[in-house]
């Protein structure tokens, strides 16, 4: 059965298009471009080497006349521009070259085939960008001057599989500027932008910034799992094999509809030496899912590993092209993406200064060390002043990786920065990674690029600077794009690039707050008269809460759950039980749970204040207060909880001191102080605030404190005028309620009228 093309789901994405203003192109232009490519072939080895007919034949025309008859519909012209234009400024492109890929892309064309042309091999952009970036842009200028005449079934992809120094941004940068500058001269002809990655899928969706264009498709390379495709390491089809592909297009035709812009698979394959029958199927269920994701494709043929097209006599193996075109004998049952929520967290309490993870004073080995694909590495133990350091030397190349390796403890979410001095021998960046324990493996990896000096410096780093690392998909990823600074694993400085050098890395250590930073725990609890008030913070991705219970040191048991809200009251308590409680926060990844909390809720204190004026005089140079604190209530009360304050004018008097000339609790029990209100009113504008000592013990229920007799005076001994004062009262010759002096419990008024 030959296989249709899916096209609806492009229909549905392009029809949600916003052309810019001025637009030439609609989205129904690139919906009939999508479908028309359909099916594709790489001339691969072609024009992309340094010359041409060096790694495969040179390009004949009768070639696009076989890929027609085979039934492919477009094809990808992969060509190195490097050794054909001047390296110096204005960078000109060999005549002749532009003419031989004119002269191909015409063949192409003239058999009605979609014809793309890229930058392929380029690989110095890659190795400076920011050196050699106007050089490149010079070359896209002149290949869109040079075709801008052509058809629209001429589509231009600015770079293949950016990889090694080049940087997502930078790769980000480099699709803006190319994309405006091409506009210039081919105002609505279709553009393929790719991401970092060696154009991975993982790149495309987690790194990939699309210009506002309405004429862009983007593009994704697909080789995994590539122990199968190029290593020829055991065969491929089982479930689990499918699975792997079919969640990261998934994945991709996802990010596709988020960003309204279609995607095209631009390579896939499997090397000639793999397992006959795993290969014949890989082509199969990749062609296959790719047309029903709604992306086009075109598998890669180079004359060599991944031959499909024998140049020489004209034929393709038919068996692979036969997958490749016609519907292959998979099902396809609902897949349940891996889990992208990560569970609940409540903010943390933070550490307070700083914690030494490694300083390698006491190490006698450098971690551990591991390198592939030509690159190698050699870590090792150096001095460093009075202390050590590890040295990484290392040795690129363009294909190959190199790393070192460290065990971590499990839960740094207490701290807020990660810091590490380092050193180099050159300014070869490095990746500094940190590893979350996954499910089955290695999770979710997470990097911070660094550009040493050749000097000691010191990089502070907030963890929350660390992106998300796209050109390798751990075993056990948990794709919820979070840093878990709660699971991780281990640390890594690796790199996967072709510089060389050596770097020196030494102090690596996590930061919390300065010391003396005030934090409040996630869960407070405030008792009451038979209940206790509850209040959270919120954790992050918490779906619904569940208040839990303990009475003493007994099991926590549920009181309420599904509370969408961050407070709760509990009223079913009883005074003078403790309680204790912990709040989980609840989503469909898991659940967190706060700090614990402790109340026992109290009937209202009923306290009173009684008291008499000693000396009724009220034009002397001493104030006598004289109070008597009652306990009327249900509940002891420990006196150093309890202020009470007694209101007054100063008059033209600045300072007074304070005595207290007896005390049935102990004079020196009892403290004083003066305070000037805030709020000064015609009657009060300073109130003097008695205090006291633990060692004046509890009052009990139905108790009194006994007398307490207070005096102050101005300091300069002037007299007072008491008549305009609050709190005095000349009548009060014997002790008597005074609701003119309050009484506060823990700073809350529980006695009296302030002045108002």
């Amino acid at each position: 059965m030959r296989k249709s093309w899916i096209s609806s789901l492009i229909v549905c994405l392009l029809m949600s298009f916003t052309p810019v203003l001025g637009a030439k192109a609609h989205a129904a232009d690139m919906e009939s471009l999508i479908a028309r490519m359909g099916y594709g072939i790489n001339m691969g080895n072609t024009l992309e080497p340094p010359y041409e007919g060096e790694w495969a034949t040179e390009a004949r025309e009768y070639y696009f006349d076989d890929y027609k008859a085979a039934g492919f519909q477009h094809v990808r012209i992969p060509i190195r521009w490097d050794n054909h234009m001047s390296k110096t400024y204005p960078y000109t492109i060999d005549e002749s070259f532009l003419d031989r890929v004119e002269q191909i892309i015409d063949w192409s064309l003239s058999r009605g085939l979609i014809t793309i042309i890229d930058s392929h091999h380029d690989e110095w952009i890659m190795d400076d960008y920011d050196a050699n970036i106007v050089r490149f842009e010079s070359i896209w200028k002149q290949i869109a001057e040079r075709f801008q005449g052509k058809s629209n079934d001429l589509i231009f992809e600015l770079l293949n599989e950016p990889h090694g120094n080049i940087t997502d941004t930078q790769v980000n940068d480099m699709n803006s500027r190319l994309v405006s500058l091409i506009r210039d001269t081919n105002p609505d002809r279709p553009i393929i932008i790719g991401a970092g990655g060696w154009n991975s899928w993982r790149s495309l969706v987690y790194s990939m910034e699309v210009p506002n264009d309405p004429n862009l498709i983007a593009t994704f390379h697909y080789y995994d799992p590539y122990t199968f495709t190029h290593e020829l390491t055991g065969t491929w089809g089982s479930e689990s094999d499918q699975l792997e592909i079919r969640q990261a297009f998934a994945a991709v035709q996802a990010w596709s509809e988020k960003n309204h812009i279609p995607v095209y698979l631009g390579e896939y394959g499997a090397r000639v030496e793999n397992d006959r029958a795993s290969r014949l199927s890989y082509y199969d269920f990749v062609s296959d899912l790719a047309a029903r994701s709604g992306f086009p494709s075109a598998v890669w043929d180079d004359e060599g590993w991944f031959k499909v097209y024998d140049r020489g006599v004209r034929t393709f193996d038919e068996d692979i092209v036969h997958n490749i075109l016609n519907e292959g004998p998979f099902t396809w049952p609902d897949i349940e993406q891996p889990e992208t929520v990560s569970p609940p967290a409540f903010p943390p309490v933070y550490a307070y200064g700083e914690q030494t993870l490694d300083d390698f004073d006491q190490a006698g080995d450098a971690w551990g060390s591991y390198s592939g694909n030509e690159a190698a590495i050699e870590a090792s133990i150096v001095p460093n002043g009075s202390g050590q350091a590890m040295q990484v030397a290392y040795t690129g190349s363009q294909s190959g990786y190199w790393g070192v390796v460290q065990g971590l403890p499990t839960d740094l979410s207490p701290w807020v920065k990660l810091a590490v001095d380092v050193k180099g021998s050159n300014s070869n960046s490095f990746n500094l990674v940190l590893t979350e324990n996954g499910n089955g493996g290695d999770g979710e990896q997470w990097k911070y690029t660094i550009s040493p000096t050749n000097s000691w410096s010191t990089f502070v780093i907030p963890f929350d600077h660390f992106t998300k690392r796209t050109d390798y998909q751990p075993p056990g990823e948990d794709a919820n794009n979070v840093l878990n600074l709660n699971k991780l694993t281990n640390i890594q400085l690796l790199q996967n690039n072709a510089g060389s050098g050596t770097i020196q890395v030494d102090n690596i250590r996590v930061i919390g707050l300065p010391e003396g930073t005030v934090q409040t725990p996630a869960l407070t609890a405030e008792a009451g008269n038979a209940q206790v008030a509850l209040h959270w913070k919120a954790a992050t991705g918490a779906q619904t809460y569940t208040v839990q219970r303990a009475e003493s040191s007994g099991e926590f048991v549920t009181v309420a759950e599904g509370i969408t809200g961050l407070s709760y009251t509990d009223s079913a308590v009883t005074n003078g039980t403790s309680y204790q409680y912990q709040v989980v926060a609840v989503n469909t990844a898991g659940t967190a749970l706060t700090n614990t909390a402790s109340a026992a809720p109290v009937a209202p204190f009923k306290l009173k204040a009684q008291y008499r004026a000693l000396d009724p005089n009220p034009s002397n140079n001493s104030s006598t207060p004289n109070f008597i604190i009652r306990n009327d209530g249900e509940n002891a009360v420990e006196l150093s909880s309890v202020k009470l304050r007694y209101y007054f004018t100063k008059d033209s008097s600045s300072n007074f001191n304070f005595w207290t000339d007896y005390a049935a609790i102990g004079r020196s029990n009892v403290s004083a102080r003066f305070v000037a209100m805030s709020n000064p009113t015609a009657s009060a504008d300073t109130y003097v605030e008695l205090t006291f000592k633990p060692e004046a013990g509890t009052l009990a229920a139905g108790a009194n404190t006994g007398e307490i007799h207070g005096r102050f005076s101005p300091v300069d001994w002037m007299n007072m005028n008491e008549l305009n004062d609050y709190s005095f009262h000349s009548a009060a010759a014997s002790f008597a309620d005074a609701d003119h002096v309050t009484l506060y419990v823990n700073d809350s008024l529980v006695w009296g009228v302030e002045p108002s």
